[in-house]
């Protein structure tokens, strides 16, 4: 299955980290749509340690694993059973909270970027458009 959404909360245990995702539809590229209604919540579960400073509250991911049923957890007092999804692979998308590097500005799209190179007598360039 694949999901995707906000990070809420990462969680390291003592073999696996677990990360508590509110969910958002995903658009063609498999990026959360944040801009449209969440949908609940579910839990990731991958083994080994993910860093929390990579893995912060707020930053867009999209899951792919293994739906595992459902997992117990606790948002404040209120215990939860969300569903889980084990042996994932996690997507960080760009951190809308930090610029990218080099640029001393908010994110913007579409970046476009012009290089040119050369070598051994050739040269070359080129043009790249990210969105």
């Amino acid at each position: 299955m694949t999901w995707g959404g906000l990070l809420v909360e990462t969680r390291n245990l003592p073999t696996a980290t677990e990360l508590t995702v509110k969910a958002y539809p995903l658009d063609g590229c498999g990026r959360p749509r944040t801009g449209e209604p969440p949908r609940g919540r579910f839990l990731v579960r991958r083994q080994g340690y993910l860093e929390p400073l990579d893995y912060h509250a707020g930053r867009p991911v999209t899951v792919t694993g293994r739906l595992a049923a459902s997992a117990e957890t606790r948002i404040g007092e209120t215990p939860l059973i969300l569903p889980l999804l084990d042996e994932a692979v996690v997507q960080l998308w760009p951190d809308p909270t930090r610029p990218a590097r080099g640029w001393p500005g908010p994110l913007s799209r579409p970046a476009i970027s012009i290089g040119i190179g050369g070598g051994s007598g050739h040269v070359g360039g080129g043009i790249g458009i990210g969105f």
